[in-house]
């Protein structure tokens, strides 16, 4: 197998990751256009999925500039507890208070007690006075005004108000769905929505992709629908002018326990793809975007934004005439689509494959860290563990299956997933931010790949750097 790069072979660019991570992907693509370097295919799944369509149609400096959508504040709000939850979580901490007021007013109490105490046997009067005083007080606040008439009653209406605040939520999202039942079920939370919302996100990539393909007009962003026809029919236009790729992107129907592939591909590329459908299986997965497919390209574009974790899964409802005959899925991310990404961009004519990916690679031993107690690390956790595995799947899977594979990946990442807001790095005793992140994803791809693969093309990768030592062994395996 080929371990150098070639800008004459079909090269696709992979990005996979979830979240925050998209902020790394931003920092490669903008050293990719800045080092000229030729990309045939954008492919994504995740967060890349929205990454790719905007880089397909040469729209991936809106990922990375001052008004791109890394670089603005509405990150923050970004896969956020949604309302009622936030609300909840407020009351649960004013029930922890109230509950905990009693054992409060005791510590204080033995404070006052000991005091009390040191003031009277240092002779002052004064010292008793104040200790039977507090004493008397003590008694009757808790007895008559707190525990007993009051305490209860606000503990219980509290705790009604929780449950009711999430029921209310939960009732008005089925209706806000057009009381459809299919669209209503929220599949591991039945009686109460996910605890986190992809609705900022969603709506920063719908309207980036609607500010780069709606030319003058100067109408509000359409529904996914016409949205998606706009996009696709941009994409056409443009294919094979600089800056505008092929696209391919992967989500999950957990109705169906299928992938989906979309895909918008040149010919003769885009026959082979299609000609692959053979039989039920093939037919039921494979979307061609330039055809019946552009009618819910956004939906499974913008399906890749909803983690398989913790989010309400994204719908999307199908033609009447199409496979699927009109029906609604639910749609959602797998941490391991990497691996299916690799078999469909075979299918696709590629030859070689440039990854890339903000969870660093496998750890070595004495590097482990503490678990945070939060859901969005523990979502993380998980999300980063099984995209780590599939990726080293589908680099052994790729050096059998395409002449080149390249990986640009951090040695040290310590903003999770759920991040938006940065993270505390132990490594530097330091907080780092999305644009160190995305810095860092420039500065990879730079040095990884740009300037030691790129830049010495038709040479093999320099083995005597660490980094590509560990590219070699995964690749070459």
């Amino acid at each position: 197998m080929a371990t150098s790069y070639s800008p004459s072979r079909r090269t696709a660019l992979v990005l996979s990751g979830t979240g925050a991570h998209g902020a790394y992907h931003a920092g490669v693509l903008r050293a990719l256009n800045e080092g000229g370097v030729k990309i045939d295919v954008v492919a994504g799944h995740g967060i890349g999925s929205a990454t790719a369509a905007l880089a397909a149609i040469g729209g991936s400096a809106k990922l990375w500039e001052k008004s791109g959508i890394w670089s603005s504040s509405n990150t923050r709000s970004f896969y956020g507890l949604i309302r009622s939850y936030s609300l909840t979580r407020l009351l649960g901490l004013l029930l922890c208070g109230l509950l905990i007021a009693p054992l409060a007013l005791i510590v204080i109490a033995i404070f006052v007690y000991a005091a009390g105490f040191l003031i009277e046997i240092s002779g002052v009067t004064t010292g008793r006075d104040l200790l039977v005083n507090f004493a008397s007080w003590l008694q009757i606040f808790l007895n008559e005004y707190y525990l007993s008439p009051i305490l209860p009653r606000i503990v219980t209406g509290i705790v009604f108000a929780m449950v009711l605040l999430v029921l209310i939520d939960k009732l008005g999202e089925n209706f806000r769905l057009k009381k459809s039942r299919r669209k209503g079920s929220s599949g591991r939370w039945p009686f109460i929505r996910a605890p986190f919302n992809a609705k900022s996100i969603r709506t920063a990539f719908r309207e980036t992709i609607w500010k780069l393909v709606r030319g003058s007009s100067s109408l509000s962003c359409p529904n996914d629908e016409a949205l998606g026809k706009r996009y696709i029919e941009v994409l056409l236009e443009n294919l094979g002018q600089p800056g505008f790729c092929e696209l391919l992107v992967i989500t999950t129907d957990i109705d169906t326990r299928r992938d989906l592939v979309a895909a918008l591909l040149k010919e003769p590329f885009r026959h082979d793809f299609l000609a692959s459908q053979i039989g039920i299986e093939r037919a039921a997965e494979a979307i061609d975007l330039s055809s019946e497919g552009r009618d819910y390209a956004i939906e499974i574009i913008l399906g890749g934004l909803t983690p398989s974790q913790g989010v309400d899964p994204y719908h999307v409802t199908f033609a009447a005439d199409s496979y699927w005959r009109g029906e609604t899925h639910r749609l959602c991310d797998r941490a391991g689509s990497i691996v299916r990404l690799f078999t469909e961009l075979q299918l696709a004519g590629v030859e070689q494959v440039v990854v890339v990916t903000a969870v660093p690679l496998p750890l070595p031993p004495h590097r482990l860290t503490f678990p945070e107690g939060s859901l969005q690390k523990r979502l993380s956790d998980f999300l980063m563990a099984a995209e780590a595995a599939s990726l080293r799947d589908a680099l052994v899977e790729g050096s059998g299956s395409f002449e080149a594979v390249f990986l640009v990946a951090p040695d040290h990442n310590p903003i999770s997933p759920f991040d938006f807001h940065g993270s505390y790095d132990d490594a530097s005793d330091r907080r780092q931010t999305l644009a160190e992140l995305m810095e860092c994803g420039y500065e990879d791809a730079r040095h990884q790949f740009i300037e030691s693969i790129v830049g010495a093309s038709g040479e093999h990768l320099n083995i005597g750097d660490p980094y590509a030592q560990r590219v070699f062994d995964e690749t070459d395996k």
